[in-house]
């Protein structure tokens, strides 16, 4: 049956505890590789290609499709995020 997982070790399978050391340490190279003006960077220019995309989907069908706006965001969160290789939240703000 299925049981609830309660502990670190139950949900790796292999019964391995999460030494809380190089968890710190992995956290804390991830948030030393973090780059927020990088994230920006490429923000800006995903929002760059989603415009002209855009529009060009507007020009070539003559009609204002409105929830690609909703995919406009999502690309510029994808690219803040993933260039910016940010986990903290002001990636997120």
């Amino acid at each position: 049956m299925n049981e609830p997982v309660n502990s670190p070790s139950q949900a790796t399978g292999s019964g391995a505890q999460i030494d809380p050391v190089k968890l710190q340490r992995l956290m804390q190279q991830v948030r030393d590789s973090q780059n927020i003006a990088l994230g920006a960077l490429a923000g800006a220019g995903a929002a760059l290609v989603g415009a002209v995309a855009w529009a060009a989907i507007t020009v070539a069908s003559d009609y204002q499709i409105g929830w690609m706006a909703i995919g406009v965001g999502l690309l510029v969160a994808f690219a803040v995020r993933f260039v910016g290789r940010g986990v903290d939240t002001v990636f997120g703000i």
